[in-house]
């Protein structure tokens, strides 16, 4: 029976071996350009090792960004071009110029998902006008990328008059062309009730559309609505193992519901551990809300050794970004001397800082404001 067993341990590292375990060993490198060379050697079936674990759950052991970002571009845009996925991977990485001209060569192609790569770099930069432009021959040559980027302008008002319908338009017409953005996007329409009445169900049904093709934001999306219920009997382990899913594909947004489930114990025992490792995987990429809590968990010592000076780091990383939550934290720490030195200076800074964001959530900076004399009640 052992040699049996073995004998199919031996099959299964055969099937996976060749340009897939060398896409695992340049991922495990932390090298991007070996990941680069190799990667679209690789089939998006078998985009596993023998032991069945993705590429990205290697990167995620060693947190490189730039591996994540490619990775997850490959996920999403699976049966896309190879150029395309280049200068997909550029563009998130806010390389606008070098993304820009690897659209405009594919422009000269005539590949007519260019303009909507070409409106992105504009829009990302906040030029909506040329945007705009882009996407409209985007949407003559029938591009539903380009449809939906104009349903998410409409939507937001940005470079063109605010129109929900119209949005709503946009988003059915591209969907039902087989964009999973589009896909994605119509359901949180029908989620939030853009178009009128809220229809949970409606909503669930386009999420999981998109996820078919292995988009992680719809998978993520499949994941909130079993975590709250909306659309589907709520089921915390069904939605841990959707988070799960979508994180594997680089949703930061998931990694946080990971995190966060194991920190209350919801769906899955109670796990401070697991739930640090998931905060801190999401916030080394960025996620400022899994920042705030990487920070808490230092500061309280849970599943980690309490560190006042790196709870401060992290708060300061995520303060930086806007969270306010972390903002009145390095205030705090500021005037308490805790894990730093003693400067009021600092402390006065960061609550005024809160405070002027006008959040609800500066109520303790203001507070401290008054009680230093800074501002009146």
């Amino acid at each position: 029976m052992k040699k049996i067993i073995l004998i199919f341990m031996l099959m299964a590292i055969s099937i996976f071996a060749g340009p897939n375990e060398d896409l695992i060993k340049a991922v495990k490198s932390n090298d991007i350009n070996k990941v680069k060379l190799v990667i679209d050697k690789v089939s998006s079936v078998n985009f596993t090792d023998a032991y069945g674990k993705t590429p990205m759950e290697y990167a995620l052991e060693n947190i490189d960004e730039d591996i994540i970002t490619l990775l997850t571009v490959y996920y999403d845009y699976a049966n896309e071009s190879s150029e395309l996925k280049n200068a997909i991977y550029l563009l998130r990485k806010k390389e606008y110029k070098k993304a820009l001209e690897e659209f405009t060569i594919l422009k000269n192609k005539g590949a007519k998902y260019a303009y909507w790569g070409i409106g992105r770099c504009y829009a990302d930069q906040k030029d909506y006008y040329n945007a705009l432009l882009n996407w409209r021959e985007g949407e003559k040559l029938g591009d539903e990328r380009s449809i939906n980027a104009i349903g998410v302008s409409l939507e937001n008002g940005k470079g063109i008059e605010k129109n929900i319908k119209n949005a709503i338009d946009y988003y059915n017409t591209a969907a039902n062309m087989g964009s999973p953005s589009a896909m994605t996007n119509l359901g949180d329409s029908y989620y939030n009730g853009k178009g009128g009445t809220k229809d949970y169900k409606e909503a669930f049904k386009w999420y999981e559309k998109a996820a078919k093709l292995g988009f992680s934001d719809g998978i993520a999306s499949i994941a909130r609505r079993y975590y709250d219920g909306e659309g589907v009997n709520r089921d915390y382990k069904e939605a841990y193992k959707w988070f799960e899913k979508a994180a594997k594909l680089g949703s930061q947004y998931s990694m946080y519901f990971i995190a966060k489930m194991n920190y209350e114990g919801t769906g899955v025992n109670q796990d401070y551990k697991e739930a640090f490792k998931w905060y801190e995987r999401a916030g080394k990429l960025g996620y400022w809300y899994a920042m705030d809590w990487v920070g808490k968990m230092y500061y309280e010592g849970n599943g980690i050794d309490s560190s006042y000076s790196k709870a401060l780091v992290w708060w300061q990383k995520s303060a930086n970004l806007g969270s306010v939550f972390a903002m009145e934290w390095v205030g705090h720490m500021y005037e308490n001397g805790q894990g730093v030195s003693y400067n009021s200076d600092e402390a006065i800074y960061w609550y005024k800082k809160a405070v002027k964001t006008d959040s609800k959530e500066s109520e303790f900076s203001k507070k401290r404001l008054i009680a230093l004399g800074i501002i009146k009640e």
